[in-house]
């Protein structure tokens, strides 16, 4: 554990890696700007239908389901710091394709290679946050990559209905570019280095992220030892630990106990509409209230997740996953069930042009508390729950949950508004976060400041002797 002053090593590499997710943002919340200029200005770029644009917003997804697998396999047998830095690449590719093509069917296959990105950077990211940082600072870094995701939905909110087509997607491409320069010269996780018996690299790796004397790296390295040494002793081959199978997460108490609370969290996260209103943000504002303001309520909207978020990161640590994810959820639930009513009442056929603040206030106090717990805190935990060998095949399939839902939200999100009403989408949306409030209150566990031992033990039902915790003292079951 870093001593107070030792922690900046760890905010600098959490920082670079999490702009992998900046660059995930981008592409997430590009359709916003993108579509009203395609969509809604006098004269767009290229001709595009509003069916064509529904497949741009959720092709994304396509690409994001594709990524996981060759994903964990990569994180696996190259490292966490390669397969991040390898995640740039789908990203650059992609805007260079809306860069030079102006076609639906291209505009497509750029949006599947967007996701390619986004799947990479979703899956490997949570667990190279989770693996660098002490137990002081693990939620704090966790939530870091939800702070620079709504940084990069920011900037396209920011920068979109200002600039061009064409500079709007250059802006973009240029995220995943400096990521990969910078995270270059960024270490390997320590806890991966041990994994493949690289203990030399691993010390050093920790060194620099924790900036301690040799004495205290020792200590931290030793403990790591152990944990792993109890995690992965059954699946060692030549010295080296193989990676997990889906077998030993089902008939494991605490891998399936943890898998089931990712995946549960992961398919509420997106069913309480997140992903639909970064994509949806200003044509649903644009056409559901009329305002001539929706490009600046948008802005507001990015700069309260952001500023949320960051909040977020101060408070993980401090107040604990568990409240933090009650209270997002409830008062998740209460603000879109708030934008439900304004359009209900619309559609109902009641002059709402002087009520077009409840949409508006709404939806800013969604994007005030969503990002203070339900959407920072699943990946936070995803790289708690599970032991070393089973983090890639549980990133893995947190990444497909994640993309599935989405995809069938993004999708479904016009189509259902369009059939049923856009107050029908929004009072959905509140009713699994009201879902996901109860499924925290009754299976979540708190994980704040407990070692990666302490959190497999509780999921496991093990219970050890006191003291047996501490670096410096074997691990031992009570009699």
């Amino acid at each position: 554990m870093a001593p107070p002053g030792k922690k900046l090593p760890q905010y600098t590499a959490a920082i670079i890696a999490s702009m992998s997710v900046m660059a995930a943002g981008c592409c997430i919340a590009w359709p916003s700007p993108a579509l009203k200029m395609l969509l809604h200005s006098e004269e767009p770029p290229f001709e595009l239908s509003p069916a064509e644009g529904s497949w741009i917003v959720s092709l994304k997804n396509v690409g994001n389901i594709i990524a996981p697998l060759p994903t964990g396999w990569l994180m696996g047998r190259l490292g966490r710091r390669a397969t991040l830095l390898a995640s740039a690449l789908p990203f650059v590719v992609s805007w260079a394709l809306v860069v030079v093509f102006d076609t639906a069917p291209l505009l497509y296959l750029a949006r599947v290679l967007g996701g390619l990105g986004v799947g990479m950077a979703f899956t490997v990211t949570p667990i190279y946050l989770g693996e660098i940082a002490d137990t002081e600072v693990r939620g704090a870094l966790g939530t870091l990559l939800q702070a620079m995701l709504y940084c990069g939905i920011l900037m396209e909110y920011v920068v979109g209905p200002y600039v061009s087509y064409l500079t709007l997607a250059l802006t973009s491409g240029a995220v995943p570019v400096l990521f990969f320069v910078l995270f270059f010269f960024m270490p390997e996780s320590p806890h991966w280095l041990l994994q493949r018996g690289r203990r030399e690299e691993a010390r050093k790796a920790l060194g620099w992220l924790r900036g301690t004397g040799e004495q205290a790296v020792a200590a931290e390295l030793g403990e790591m030892t152990r944990t792993l040494e109890m995690q992965l002793q059954p699946q060692e081959k030549g010295g080296v630990a193989a990676p997990g199978s889906l077998k030993d997460i089902i008939f494991s108490k605490g891998p399936r106990k943890a898998l089931i609370i990712i995946l549960t969290l992961n398919v509420l996260k997106e069913m309480s509409g997140n992903s639909a209103v970064v994509a949806y943000a200003a044509t649903t504002l644009t056409e559901g209230t009329g305002s001539p303001y929706a490009d600046e309520y948008v802005i507001a909207i990015g700069v309260v997740m952001f500023a949320s978020t960051m909040a977020c990161t101060q408070l993980v640590d401090r107040a604990g996953r568990r409240p933090l994810l009650l209270a997002s959820c409830a008062f998740s639930a209460v603000c879109l069930s708030t934008a439900g009513l304004f359009f209900f009442l619309k559609a109902l056929g009641l002059d709402m042009s002087g009520a077009t603040w409840l949409p508006v206030g709404g939806l800013l106090a969604y994007a005030a508390v969503f990002p203070l717990g339900l959407a920072p805190i699943p990946p936070t935990l995803l790289g708690e729950l599970f032991p070393a060998h089973l983090k890639g095949l549980a990133a893995c399939s947190a990444a497909v949950s994640i993309s599935v839902t989405s995809l069938v939200v993004t999708k479904l999100y016009q189509v259902v508004g369009h059939l049923l009403g856009m107050h029908v989408v929004y009072w959905a949306f509140a009713a699994s976060c009201v879902g996901g409030a109860a499924f925290v209150a009754t299976f979540v566990p708190e994980t704040k400041r407990k070692t990666f031992q302490q959190i497999q033990d509780e999921l496991s039902g093990v219970v050890r002797a006191k003291g047996a915790y501490e670096a410096d003292e074997p691990l031992k079951l009570m009699a």
